[in-house]
């Protein structure tokens, strides 16, 4: 059975997070601290959107809903 969307976005942002950086600092929290996130994060869900309409590739879609997903922390914040 497949997985949810919910559950997909959740493997993929924790998957980001441990096996890209692994501990290391994360380039999105020096964007974040230079109060460019907004930003950079719209231009992200355009480019992977963007990008789904060629490939149809789910990842695109999981990649686009992590930087929602970061405009809506980002929001509460405020």
């Amino acid at each position: 059975m497949d997985k949810s969307f919910i559950e997909a976005v959740e493997e993929h942002i924790k998957g980001t997070a441990e096996g890209h950086y692994g501990g290391r600092v994360q380039v999105i929290d020096l964007i974040q601290g230079q109060g460019i996130l907004e930003g950079f994060a719209v231009g992200s869900i355009v480019k992977y959107i963007m990008r789904y309409t060629r490939t149809r590739s789910k990842k695109d879609l999981l990649k686009a809903t992590h930087y929602i997903k970061m405009l809506y922390e980002e929001g509460e914040k405020a």
